[in-house]
């Protein structure tokens, strides 16, 4: 079983190509989205996306804090 520190530097790799593809994706998107709805509809749709976000993690996101990346793993410190 992976460590820790392999664990985290996975998560942090996964997260950065995530959030490169969005910086590709998203002006792109949201110029099509512009021409089309307006600049209303748009600002709506991303508030709504980002709340919908947040709901999940509030709801199913595990709780870390004050936890160790041990104790997390479930592996002994």
């Amino acid at each position: 079983m992976a460590g820790p520190t392999a664990i985290r530097t996975t998560g942090m790799g996964a997260a950065s190509a995530v959030g490169r593809l969005g910086a590709i994706v998203t002006p792109i998107t949201i110029g099509y989205l512009y021409a089309g709805v307006g600049f209303t509809n748009v600002f709506l749709t991303l508030v709504g996306a980002l709340a919908l976000a947040v709901a999940v993690i509030v709801a199913f996101g595990e709780k870390t804090a004050g936890r160790s990346l041990e104790h997390l793993e479930g592996t002994p410190a």
